[in-house]
C-alpha cells in the first residue's frame, strides 16, 4: 500500500473520531414507557408520565417551581431538544448545573426561560446566581456596576407561544456561546464567558404553575 493511501485512510479515521466525539447522546426520553426512566428525579415537583409525555406541574402549596432533572456526565458543549407545549404552566425553564461549583447559588451555570411572550438566554454562574450579585439583588440595593455587568449575562427574544400548541426547541452551547431555535428556526444567540464552564453535571426542567407537556427530549454531548 502507497503512502497516498496510507494518508487517506488516516485522514478518514481521524474525520470520523472527531465527529463520533463531536456528538453523543446521552440522554433520550419519548416517554413511551409504561414507567417513568428511573434517571429522572424530581423536587417540588408533581409532575407524572402520561399519554406519552411529561406533564410537568408544580404543586399547588409550593413556593418553589417543579424542578425534574437529570444527573449527567460532565458536559462543556451541549445540545438539548425536546418539544413542549404551555397548558397553564407560566414558564418553562431549561438550565444547565454544576453542584460541584460553589461560586452560585445551586451550581447555576446557563438557562433558556421560555415564557408565552418570549424567551430569555441567560448566563448565570457569574450573573444573577453569583452569591455576591444574588445577596445584592435579594437586598434590593443594586450598584451600578452590576447592573452593568447583568445586562450582559442575559438576551431576549420575542416569540408567541400559543397555549396547547405543541413547538420543537433546542438549545445549544459551544465554548462560551449559546444559542437557541424554535421549529428549526433559529431565534438568538448569546456569548457570556460563564457558558463555557467545563463541566455542566446536572439538566433541569423547571416549571411554575400549571402545566407544561414536554416529549422527545435528547441530550447531547458535543464535546
Amino acid at each position: 500500500m502507497n503512502i497516498s493511501k496510507l494518508l487517506f485512510i488516516g485522514c478518514c479515521c481521524f474525520i470520523l473520531n472527531n465527529f463520533t466525539q463531536a456528538e453523543q447522546v446521552i440522554f433520550k426520553d419519548d416517554f413511551s414507557s409504561k414507567v417513568l426512566n428511573e434517571k429522572w428525579l424530581f423536587y417540588t415537583s408533581n409532575s407524572v408520565l402520561k399519554d406519552g409525555r411529561l406533564i410537568c406541574k408544580m404543586p399547588d402549596e409550593s413556593n418553589h417551581s417543579s424542578f425534574n432533572y437529570l444527573n449527567i456526565k460532565p458536559v462543556k458543549n451541549f445540545e438539548v431538544s425536546l418539544r413542549f407545549k404551555f397548558n397553564g404552566g407560566k414558564y418553562f425553564n431549561i438550565g444547565l448545573m454544576d453542584r460541584q461549583y460553589k461560586g452560585a447559588h445551586a451550581g447555576h451555570i446557563c438557562n433558556a426561560y421560555y415564557t408565552e411572550k418570549f424567551v430569555t438566554l441567560r448566563e448565570g454562574k457569574h450573573g444573577v446566581f453569583d452569591h455576591k450579585i444574588r445577596a445584592e439583588l435579594k437586598s434590593g440595593s443594586v450598584s451600578s456596576k452590576t447592573k452593568a455587568k447583568l445586562r450582559n449575562k442575559e438576551k431576549t427574544f420575542k416569540f408567541n407561544f400559543v397555549k396547547g400548541k405543541w413547538y420543537t426547541v433546542k438549545l445549544s452551547s459551544m465554548d462560551d456561546e449559546m444559542s437557541l431555535s424554535v421549529n428549526g428556526s433559529f431565534l438568538g444567540k448569546l456569548k457570556s464567558v460563564g457558558i463555557s464552564h467545563a463541566s455542566k453535571r446536572r439538566l433541569g426542567l423547571s416549571v411554575w404553575g400549571k402545566t407544561v407537556e414536554v416529549d422527545d427530549f435528547v441530550l447531547k454531548s458535543m464535546d
